[in-house]
């Protein structure tokens, strides 16, 4: 008879979530050697990365100890601000964090939040983005399992990968107390737990890319989480890629436990392939290494696969044979009381199975029907507990994905905004720099149209004076009887001409713009003569000097400026 499969991967994964998040501290911050106690004064004598160095080490060897954690933070926090050595100042703010969440026996959920809130206040104020972004990813684990606040947690942990992303993850590798595999690998995990694959695989690959070979828990931990992740996501090569690259490395390491774990999710993701035959020998190594160890929950999981094996290459006795010691070792466990959080009836379902199978291969149809009653009850029970909980993930993942899609519509439109309110600026600097652009262009076009027109005054100025020497010197002559033809046609010289009056316009229209169009539209039969005269005047020039320009008598001039007046007050 054909078989539904159901396999619950052999993996760390059980253990409790909060001893995988307990870790992430000193993940984070290095496994330096032990320095003792704090020294006050030599923290203070430091240079800022010997002062880093220094705070990294006293924390990871005083941790366990929270009176000296305490007075330490109490001690180095002022110096660090006195020396103004922010990014030591940060770490601090982190290790508070650490120490009140991880440490101080779970203090106040406000408390947590405000230490971890300063670090990142403090990070963004010093323009500090690789601590910013450290800060942030352990505000995403604080938001994560303390408040279960997956869709914030969600977005910070997002906006941490891209603020390092940034930065360059390359730039991680000489950051001293951090490492990017144990930065991403919690978010990552914390991704797998929501189902979001996607997200997971983004986080974990940065992180196998980026290993830290000092951190075998880690390290080990990436490839095979990746391998889950990529076994979720219906990629089986992919997972059997990453479940072998965990085995290899716990090889190297010598872990007999990871090598059996890999091995078993290797022969899980076979089985789920339906390569029984391929899948037997690392189900077969799974189970001789948790036997080896002793561990009977990895046993049972071991011999679950094993029975299903068997079961299906139609080697009926050594099937029973596995689930006879897969029941036995079901009431072992069951006895166990700190396994009951993890081990519960459902490990059952492919006992039932099996046992229906095998009694109908027996003959023996009254105990398959009661075998199979039994496990229909319990895949359903299984299938409604199953779907409960994939529609609370995808609650989950769609709030959160709700609440990304706000912060970022939001940001959009913040940076909508601000390019608005720049463009703005731009446009009215660029308005006022055009603006005093062309002002100043006026303003010496108009400086040196009055520069000429002055010129030009001063030349008539000169002709006139010359003009009266001339007259003086004709008077003397005719008085003495003398022919004076040349000097009269040297006056002459001096009069104002056509081509004159023409330049003289252009300038004084340039100094004047409107002056003489608003005498012709003010008085419309105004004579040229007039308007030389009263622009002549404009420049303040005496009646004699316009006289000689004009080529007329100092009465001529009165008599005019006279008539004219009397003819615009009629």
């Amino acid at each position: 008879m054909d078989l539904t499969i159901f396999v619950s991967p052999n993996t760390f994964l059980t253990m409790k979530s909060f001893f995988c998040q307990i870790l992430l501290l000193y993940m984070i911050f290095g496994r330096l050697s032990a320095q003792g106690k704090f020294e006050l004064k030599a923290f203070e004598s430091f240079n800022f990365k010997e002062r880093y160095a220094y705070a990294l080490k006293v924390f990871v060897a005083i941790q366990h100890d929270t009176v000296a954690v305490k007075k330490y933070l109490q001690g180095a926090l002022p110096i660090a601000r006195q020396k103004k050595d922010h990014a030591t100042e940060v770490l601090l703010q982190i290790q508070h964090f650490s120490y009140l969440y991880y440490i101080a026996n779970h203090q106040s959920t406000r408390l947590v939040r405000e230490a971890i809130t300063e670090a990142i206040q403090t990070a963004e104020e010093y323009d500090l983005p690789i601590q910013l972004n450290i800060a942030r990813i352990h505000y995403g684990g604080f938001l994560y399992k303390r408040e279960n606040s997956y869709d914030k947690a969600y977005e910070v942990f997002l906006r941490a990968y891209e603020g390092l992303e940034e930065v360059g993850f390359e730039k991680m590798q000489y950051y001293p107390g951090a490492t990017l595999s144990g930065i991403l690998y919690y978010p990552g995990l914390n991704f797998y737990q929501l189902d979001d694959y996607a997200n997971a695989i983004k986080f974990l690959q940065t992180a196998y890319q980026y290993p830290d070979y000092k951190d075998q828990f880690t390290t080990w931990q990436v490839m095979n989480t990746l391998g889950l992740c990529y076994l979720k996501s219906n990629q089986p090569e992919q997972a059997i890629k990453y479940f072998r690259k965990g085995h290899e490395y716990a090889k190297s390491i010598n872990s007999e436990i990871w090598q059996g774990i890999s091995y078993g999710n290797i022969g899980n993701t076979l089985i789920k392939s339906n390569k029984y035959t391929e899948a037997l020998p690392y189900v077969k190594t799974d189970y001789e290494t948790a036997k080896k160890r002793g561990e009977k929950e990895s046993m049972f999981n071991a011999l679950s696969n094993l029975m299903l094996i068997y079961y299906n290459k139609k080697q009926y006795k050594e099937s029973e044979d596995a689930l006879k010691e897969a029941e036995e070792m079901y009431r072992d466990i069951k006895e166990l009381r700190y396994n009951q959080e993890y081990f519960n009836e459902f490990k059952l379902i492919n006992i039932y199975r099996i046992k229906a199978g095998l009694y109908e291969t027996e003959g023996n149809a009254i105990e398959a029907l009661a075998y199979n009653k039994k496990y229909i009850k319990l895949k359903d029970s299984l299938d409604k507990r199953n779907d409960a909980r994939k529609y609370k993930l995808v609650q989950q993942r769609l709030e959160a994905e709700k609440y990304v899609a706000k912060v970022n519509k939001l940001e959009e439109e913040k940076k909508t905004e601000i390019w608005k309110r720049n463009s703005a600026i731009f446009i009215l600097v660029l308005g006022l720099g055009f603006g005093l652009f062309k002002y100043r262009d006026v303003k010496a076009k108009q400086k040196q149209a009055e520069s000429q027109l002055d010129v030009f005054t001063k030349n008539f100025k000169a002709k006139s004076e010359l003009a009266d020497s001339l007259q003086k010197e004709i008077n003397e002559m005719i008085s003495q009887g003398q022919q004076v033809e040349t000097l009269e046609q040297l006056k002459k010289k001096t009069i104002l001409t056509e081509d004159d009056w023409s330049e003289f316009k252009i300038l004084f229209d340039k100094v004047y713009p409107d002056f003489i169009n608003n005498l012709y539209k003010q008085n419309p039969d105004i004579t040229h003569a007039e308007v030389r005269l009263l622009a002549l005047s404009q420049l303040n020039l005496r009646d004699h000097e316009m006289a000689n320009m004009l080529g007329v008598s100092t009465d001529a001039i009165r008599k005019a400026r006279y008539r004219f007046r009397k003819k615009t007050t009629m």
